[in-house]
């Protein structure tokens, strides 16, 4: 199956260590799905400098198609990290280059998007008007991020658009998340995630809730924990709907029994949890940093 990331990146930047690492939630989670099995490509805008030659690089050796860059006169966007407790905190962030560059898709691109089985992007990524409406006219589903960067107003104006909407919500009560799942699956999406770090993970699907504990392991940096999460989830969810769909290709409500959802939900949050546990063992999101001089 294939996934195309389509929006944001940023290098991170690690101020105590000094070493710069690619990243950004859309990069990211095309190589935690090329890691889990998928063809992944990545479209965004980068600048004509070293951290751009770094995304790019670090995409292709982790086996991403990253043909689809867009280079810019221009600065890579960035952000700075520190990690507290082996948890990222970020600072300072630089997105200029988006701001300057909103994503908008020619009729060739349309097409070729068209060619994928899933389109995953994020709050953090800057379309120009009418761009997401336009990956949305591609019946390609949209998988979006909304990370904990999201009010009322923005979950009413996005769900329409999008099949599955995931949130990050560490510090909010279970009662808050809940009520913020139902109200994205109301607005329209089909599916809403939720991760709260340590304390797991809830899914709702418009009928039922669904809860994963996190499991514990000896954490080194929680960088890229949540899209790893979110690109696991979508790899196990997406594949096991697919498969149920060859051996019950006569069930046209099989989507909504929940003798069938339910459990691949509950199967596709098991090994979600796992996998981004596993991210957080080792230092930054993925690939080679390099030192700040």
């Amino acid at each position: 199956m294939k996934v195309i990331c389509i929006g944001d990146n940023n290098v991170d930047c690690y101020k105590r260590e000094k070493m710069i690492y690619p990243g950004g939630n859309c990069v990211n989670v095309a190589v935690y799905m090329k890691q889990c099995g998928w063809q992944a490509a990545y479209m965004g805008v980068v600048g004509d400098d070293q951290n751009g030659k770094l995304q790019k690089e670090s995409l292709e050796q982790a086996g991403v198609d990253a043909s689809k860059i867009r280079v810019c006169d221009g600065v890579t966007s960035s952000v700075t990290v520190e990690l507290v407790n082996h948890d990222r905190i970020f600072s300072e962030y630089d997105a200029q280059i988006h701001q300057d560059h909103p994503l908008a898709f020619c009729e060739e691109e349309l097409r070729d998007i068209n060619q994928f089985d899933l389109i995953h992007t994020s709050c953090y990524s800057i379309f120009a008007d009418g761009a997401l409406e336009q990956l949305y006219k591609t019946h390609v589903p949209i998988a979006y991020d909304f990370s904990e960067e999201y009010t009322e107003e923005q979950i009413d104006h996005t769900a329409k658009y999008i099949r599955y909407a995931f949130f990050s919500a560490g510090e909010r009560t279970r009662e808050q998340v809940i009520k913020m799942l139902e109200k994205a699956c109301d607005a329209g999406c089909f599916l809403a995630v939720c991760t709260m770090g340590s304390k797991g993970a809830v899914a709702y699907d418009g009928k039922g809730l669904y809860e994963q504990p996190s499991y514990p392991v000896e954490v080194v940096d929680t960088m890229g924990a949540g899209d790893s999460f979110i690109a696991q989830f979508l790899a196990c969810y997406m594949e096991q709907i697919r498969d149920l769909r060859l051996i019950r290709p006569d069930e046209d409500d099989m989507l909504t029994d929940s003798r069938y959802l339910s459990t691949v939900i509950s199967f596709s949050l098991s090994k979600a949890a796992f996998f981004a546990a596993s991210h957080c063992m080792k230092p930054g999101a993925f690939g080679n940093p390099y030192k700040i001089l």
